[in-house]
């Protein structure tokens, strides 16, 4: 008899847990769902909501991160993608986005660190990201902090996973440039505008006499 009050005691106290677990997803499903329409600001309420619920939920700190992104709340954002990633240790995913994060803010350092990270990490991560984003906007952080040798194999990187990609052509065209090297430099100008970079015509005047 001890034993059965001992258990029916016990699944008491864990039915309510469960419960709360359970709402916790309802609303993630559904905060998701806001998020992915580009309902920022109705995503970012829910997700709050989810956190009151349940605030050992990692995804729920990830995608209230990932709405105040959107919302431009980026002090916020950072707080709650290190929550998230104290929850649920190193993945790919939270250090992109904290990548993105610090990029928006101008913080180009610390933005390489994150993005570096995040291409670091996602082989052994649960949730695996395209890296092709990861490397652009990494060489675009070095671009602005005119380490245009470390930017360059960056962009390389990225036209290998979309060899349609103008921007990276653009944006590696701009580092041969500076590093000198004209020829490649007037040859990723050519293909940007014809894969539909608009900017790269005025490049095409000044550094190729074309």
């Amino acid at each position: 008899m001890v034993r059965f009050t001992a258990a029916l005691s016990l699944l008491l106290f864990f039915s309510p847990v469960l419960a709360q677990h359970d709402k916790a997803l309802e609303v993630l499903d559904e905060a998701v769902t806001l998020l992915n329409k580009g309902r920022y600001n109705d995503a970012y309420l829910k997700f709050s909501e989810g956190i009151r619920i349940d605030k050992s939920n990692g995804e729920l700190h990830y995608g209230k991160a990932n709405a105040a992104y959107n919302l431009n709340l980026l002090d916020t954002a950072i707080t709650e993608v290190q929550i998230a990633m104290e929850i649920e240790g190193k993945e790919s995913k939270l250090y992109n986005l904290l990548g993105n994060i610090h990029f928006r803010s101008r913080q180009f350092d610390e933005a390489v660190q994150a993005f570096t990270q995040a291409i670091n990490l996602n082989a052994v991560s649960q949730t695996k990201i395209n890296l092709l984003n990861c490397y652009y906007n990494r060489g675009s952080c070095l671009l602005m902090l005119k380490e245009y040798k470390e930017a360059e194999p960056d962009f390389s990187k990225a036209i290998e996973e979309n060899p349609k990609f103008a921007e990276a052509y653009h944006n590696r065209a701009i580092c041969y440039l500076r590093t000198g090297e004209q020829e490649k430099a007037c040859a990723d100008i050519r293909k940007a505008i014809s894969l539909g970079s608009p900017r790269s015509q005025k490049y095409l005047k000044e550094a190729c006499n074309e």
